[in-house]
């Protein structure tokens, strides 16, 4: 790894500390409020109207919830396609499409 990799590292790193400390001092009302912006933004914009294709990643407890969105894609009959970890290196990554909120349930 070279000296400009090993920064960029170290800065990423930094941001995710200070991003988790911002996040983790947030009410519940206030990621909820800012969920449900965040959904009426998104909506409205005429590049996801026109999208057949979306990908979205399933939200966790401390951050943005994306179910409002989630439903208004499938309600709108986009294709979803989510994150998916499969190793430990940042590469390790594939894109399945999810089909149904309830697919969401078995995958718990």
């Amino acid at each position: 790894m070279n000296s400009i990799e090993q920064g960029e590292k170290a800065m990423k790193k930094a941001v995710r500390k200070s991003t988790s400390k911002i996040v983790s001092a947030l009410s519940a009302e206030a990621i909820a409020e800012q969920s449900t912006r965040l959904a009426q933004h998104a909506s409205g914009l005429k590049v996801l109207q026109a999208s057949k294709n979306v990908s979205l990643y399933l939200s966790m407890k401390k951050e943005l919830q994306t179910d409002s969105l989630l439903k208004w894609l499938f309600d709108n009959n986009k294709r979803v396609f989510i994150p998916k970890v499969t190793g430990k290196a940042s590469q390790d990554m594939i894109m399945p499409e999810l089909r149904s909120l309830e697919e969401i349930e078995l995958m718990k």
